[in-house]
């Protein structure tokens, strides 16, 4: 499977995202620095993925891939407002799982295979049921809800046929964020975050990011969890050579 196969699904959305990669990849091979790239989506969208395989995809593929704890920084080594504009150079949004339709059920087959090779498990198949339930959901959690529901069905279910009733779907909390925005004009992270529709603009994301990047962090052991907890994103860090860091 190529790098850009593992992003997984058909929808109009995971396919722009496909093409503007594979356009950001041409442009890298062309001699040019490497662009820096901020990914944005809602929590569990899929960012982590997609950062390593634009990383997979690139010149530097053969390199490792670092991970950098910003928010574990000092405030004076790191400036959260200077940090977003070296990133936004190049923005990705990545669409929430409850727009991408049929890519729901191509996911939580491919999920249900993985799970069961991983387990040593005999194959499970999705019965219509569960299919149907899958695309009612609304998904709070994104991708990473669907993963972890279809890896407790393989651990605790041994039937050869997942059903409606075997996944058990329930509305968390979480699941709030897909009401309208209420037209109050407030792009705050919470506002947006509790919207379906708005959360889902590129420019309403970008303007979450560059906010909460900027804002300033609680001391000590709350650094962390605040920041984790409430931006939402993530990121490459800047790939271009020392030399480029400049520019």
């Amino acid at each position: 499977m190529t790098p850009l196969g593992r992003l997984i699904g058909d929808s109009v959305d995971i396919a722009s995202i496909r093409e503007q990669i594979q356009r950001l990849v041409r442009r890298q091979s062309g001699g040019h620095y490497p662009l820096p790239v901020l990914l944005l989506g809602e929590p569990g969208t899929g960012e982590g993925l997609a950062a390593r395989v634009i990383h997979a995809s690139g010149p530097r593929a053969d390199g490792p891939f670092i991970e950098a704890n910003c928010t574990a920084r000092p405030e004076a080594l790191l400036d959260r407002a200077d940090l977003y504009h070296r990133l936004a150079v190049m923005p990705l949004t990545l669409p929430p799982l409850r727009r991408r339709g049929r890519d729901i059920v191509l996911l939580a087959e491919h999920f249900l295979a993985r799970a069961c090779a991983e387990c040593g498990a005999p194959p499970r198949t999705l019965a219509n049921s569960a299919r149907a339930a899958l695309l009612a959901h609304s998904w709070p959690g994104n991708v990473r809800e669907l993963a972890n529901l279809v890896e407790r069905v393989v651990l605790f279910s041994e039937a050869p046929e997942v059903t409606a009733e075997t996944f058990d779907l329930t509305e968390s909390p979480g699941s709030e964020r897909t009401r309208p925005i209420a037209p109050s004009g407030k792009t705050g992270f919470k506002d947006v975050l509790d919207g379906g529709k708005g959360a889902s603009s590129p420019g309403i994301w970008s303007t979450l990011a560059r906010e909460s990047i900027a804002r300033p962090l609680p001391p000590e052991s709350d650094r962390t969890r605040a920041a984790s907890g409430s931006l939402g994103t993530a990121w490459i860090p800047d790939l271009r050579e020392p030399s480029d860091a400049g520019r």
